[in-house]
């Protein structure tokens, strides 16, 4: 009965996700953090953003790549509207195309689907960095194959995580109610409550 009770005085707050299963873990005691990612990419103005600059607050990440005609638009549209609730975090994309999607394609990009808040990162980067980065901390793909050169990603997954860069949410970017859960995770993450 003791365990029960400490079980759901856990799940009080927001899980950590630390595997490639996306398991949600709350601990009760200490947790181990995952790393923050590192990212080291230009934006759609051209500049370098780097982890250090990226998370300095909690931050909505996703994976898309500018020329896509299926989730991609629907993704960042869902995305776009969280800018209304608050401004304590931070928003980026990171592309799976890098080849393709330069600063002046991801400035297009931005523009075509009205991501002008100041927060958005649409970054882009060396292939096998994006390719690590998506399999190493966010779990894409799994790591099924080690061909980063002709990997493709692409997920319809959100990320939402906190000031240290552990992942403390995952979300359907496609489904407008997991935009809603999102949301309440975003002010509740910012406001400080259920880390």
């Amino acid at each position: 009965m003791i365990l029960f009770l400490l079980g759901l005085l856990a799940q009080t707050g927001l899980p950590y996700y630390n595997d490639s299963n996306l398991t949600p873990e709350w601990p009760v005691v200490a947790v181990q953090k995952t790393p923050p990612p590192k990212i080291d990419f230009t934006n759609q103005k051209g500049e370098y953003i780097s982890s250090q600059d990226l998370f300095t607050q909690p931050t909505v990440i996703c994976f898309f790549f500018t020329s896509c005609g299926s989730i991609c638009p629907t993704i960042l549209r869902h995305m776009n509207q969280l800018t209304a609730i608050g401004s304590a975090f931070g928003i980026a994309a990171i592309s799976v195309m890098p080849r393709v999607d330069t600063s002046a394609r991801l400035k297009q990009c931005a523009e075509k689907y009205g991501l002008t808040d100041p927060r958005w990162q649409l970054l882009s980067g060396d292939l096998q960095e994006v390719v690590a980065l998506a399999r190493d901390h966010f779990y894409i793909d799994g790591g099924s194959t080690d061909d980063k050169e002709n990997a493709f990603i692409h997920s319809e997954k959100i990320y939402l995580l906190d000031a240290t860069g552990s992942i403390r949410g995952v979300y359907q970017g496609t489904r407008a109610i997991d935009m809603t859960f999102l949301a309440q995770d975003i002010e509740a993450i910012t406001a400080g409550e259920r880390l």
